[in-house]
């Protein structure tokens, strides 16, 4: 069974893909992510990495 924390960092990651997914579709994503600090870039394209791996 998963751990509590596992279940909110897959949640998260989830809406953190749901969201990129979104911007991508109305063609902002790059402006978006642009606009993100570096780091906060990186923790972006984390959540999407773990979630694709996750599948």
């Amino acid at each position: 069974m998963s751990r509590p924390d596992d279940h909110d960092q897959r949640a998260a990651d989830a809406a953190t893909v749901a969201l990129l997914r979104r911007l991508e579709r109305a063609g902002v994503d790059r402006t978006v992510l642009a606009d993100m600090s570096d780091r906060d870039q990186a923790a972006v394209f984390a959540a999407e990495s773990r979630n694709r791996n996750r599948r």
